[in-house]
C-alpha cells in the first residue's frame, strides 16, 4: 500500500491524495500451489462501498479529494480503478 497527499493551507482544509495498492494473485490456480494474497479477516469497505472488490488479486490506483467546510461537516470523493494482478486467477465477489 502506498499513499501520498497534500493538504492546502485553507480554512476548509482541502486535501488531495493518490493511493496505490497491490495484492498478488495466483499465477496458475490449477497447479495446487496457492500464491494469492488471502484476506483472512476484516471487511472490504476500503476497496469498494458494496464489498464487490476484496483485497486479493487486484491492482488499485485511487484519487481522493477531501474537505471540511465547517467543523463537524466533512466530505470526501474518490475515483478508483481496478485491475487483476494475475489474469489467470479469480476476481473474487464479481
Amino acid at each position: 500500500l502506498l499513499e501520498f497527499g497534500y493538504t492546502v493551507p485553507h480554512p476548509w482544509k482541502p486535501r488531495f491524495s493518490a493511493f496505490y495498492a497491490f495484492a498478488s494473485g495466483d499465477r496458475d490456480p490449477d497447479d495446487g500451489v496457492n500464491q494469492r494474497f488471502e484476506r483472512f479477516f476484516g471487511f472490504a469497505r476500503p476497496w469498494s462501498a458494496d464489498d464487490n472488490i476484496v483485497f486479493e488479486n487486484v491492482k488499485v490506483p485511487k484519487l481522493k479529494v477531501e474537505f471540511e467546510p465547517r467543523r463537524g461537516l466533512a466530505f470526501d470523493f474518490g475515483y478508483a480503478w481496478y485491475w487483476l494482478a494475475s489474469k489467470r486467477d479469480r476476481f473474487n465477489n464479481l
